[in-house]
């Protein structure tokens, strides 16, 4: 007795073809899993971006010796107390320039106003710091 030839893909077949696309779908899966961790990170840099740049606003609202009185020292708001961001830490201080930008002990008429947030992302902290230059008027 003859057996008629079959046609279709055996189970070897079907086997080898999921082992292939698995294999390439495993790197495409850790991609995509860099992609939103990037992602992540480049909202939370936005987010302190712009929590620097409101307290840098603040503090041209101010004259020259008040921001220096404040912040000479650095002034510290810890994490849950900067209103609707309480995963971010801001540290900001301000002191003496010459004309290099290099700091110095006496009075300029020149002050380099630093703000560093902070967050932290899968167990490190990590930061990010605008800078601003505020001159005697």
């Amino acid at each position: 007795m003859r057996f008629k030839e079959e046609k279709g893909i055996s189970i070897i077949e079907v086997m080898i073809a999921i082992t292939i696309l698995a294999l390439a779908l495993l790197p495409m899966m850790a991609m995509f899993e860099t992609g939103i961790s990037s992602t992540t990170v480049a909202g939370e840099i936005t987010i302190a971006t712009q929590l620097a740049n409101d307290r840098i606003e603040e503090i041209r609202n101010h004259s020259f010796l008040d921001v220096y009185n404040t912040y000479k020292d650095e002034v510290v708001e810890n994490y849950g107390t900067i209103p609707d961001f309480p995963r971010f830490r801001r540290v900001t201080v301000a002191e003496y320039v010459d004309e290099n930008l290099d700091p110095v002990a006496g009075p300029t008429d020149l002050l380099r106003v630093t703000v560093t947030l902070y967050w932290h992302f899968r167990g490190s902290e990590k930061s990010h710091s605008e800078v601003t230059l505020i001159a005697r008027r």
